[in-house]
């Protein structure tokens, strides 16, 4: 007759607690992906596909990527990085930069700083000193 197996049982482990988090949390638009609204996140915001709609805000970082496309009315974000394409009625943030390849078409930009690469179109009316 064959001996019962005998099992031992484990005392329970504690878990290690959740890592920090680094920075703000970071919303992705991802590619093929089409957003159609408002879109507001507290953290960082990165387009890879489009987003059109009435307002785009990002609580920090806001970057178009080179295949992602923003039509808006108004955009926000403390730091705008534009490598694809964005078009709004008005932007408004500390520190704004076009990368080459990128562009940005606004009627207004007001921003505390603004930074073009050779290769980045720019074309707005400039509230530099606001942002």
């Amino acid at each position: 007759m064959p001996q019962p197996l005998e099992h031992e049982i484990a005392e329970p482990r504690e878990l290690p607690p959740p890592a920090p988090k680094k920075g703000p949390p970071l919303t992705v638009v991802a590619e093929g992906t089409n957003v159609d609204g408002r879109v507001q996140v507290t953290g960082d915001l990165r387009v890879d596909g489009e987003v059109r709609g009435p307002l785009l805000s990002a609580g920090a970082t806001c970057e178009v990527s080179p295949d992602g496309t923003v039509v808006v009315q108004s955009a926000r974000a403390a730091t705008l990085v534009v490598h694809g394409t964005l078009r709004a009625d008005d932007v408004a943030a500390r520190r704004v930069m076009v990368a080459a390849g990128g562009a940005l078409h606004a009627r207004v930009v007001a921003a505390e700083s603004v930074e073009v690469e050779t290769g980045g179109v720019l074309e707005a009316e400039l509230e530099i000193g606001h942002g």
